[in-house]
């Protein structure tokens, strides 16, 4: 003798623990694949007034060319923080760049000294140049200064030196 109720409770719970057990595959491998295309193993947390993003280092001539060139985007809380030797006045281009950034040039005592608002893949060759001098530049996705009400005098904290 059958009884349909059990049945249909056992298959139910069984479609609950797949539908369970897919969506923790599918959370996890997002999170994996987001990590590896936004994040590599030299990606360190830095704050600018209050919020954080996680910058992928790029401290090298040939990161330095590179940059976000030929990536498909930037997630919201991801930055590239290029590392330079001395202040300088660092020019930024947009070759081979495929979604629009912010510039922030950062002087060696943390603070903002220059900002490129939106700047736009098609600007290239042209190059975007700091009014002062700067040791570091951190590229974020476009409106992130408008959207978290960063300005020129802010101060950037946990850069690596």
């Amino acid at each position: 003798m059958r009884d349909d109720g059990l049945n249909k409770a056992v298959l139910m719970a069984f479609f609950i623990l797949i539908s369970i057990f897919a969506g923790l595959w599918y959370s996890s491998n997002d999170s994996i694949a987001l990590k590896n295309s936004y994040l590599s193993d030299r990606a360190r947390p830095i704050s600018i007034e209050g919020v954080t993003v996680y910058a992928e280092i790029a401290d090298s001539k040939t990161e330095w060319e590179a940059g976000l060139s030929g990536r498909a985007g930037l997630a919201p809380q991801r930055a590239m923080l290029f590392i330079f030797p001395k202040s300088d006045y660092y020019k930024i281009w947009m070759k081979d760049m495929n979604f629009p950034i912010d510039v922030f040039w950062i002087d060696s005592d943390g603070y903002i000294v220059d900002i490129w608002h939106h700047a736009l893949p098609d600007s290239y060759p042209n190059f975007y140049t700091p009014a002062r001098k700067a040791k570091y530049v951190l590229e974020t996705v476009a409106d992130f200064a408008d959207e978290h009400n960063i300005e020129i005098g802010d101060r950037v904290y946990k850069l690596p030196k």
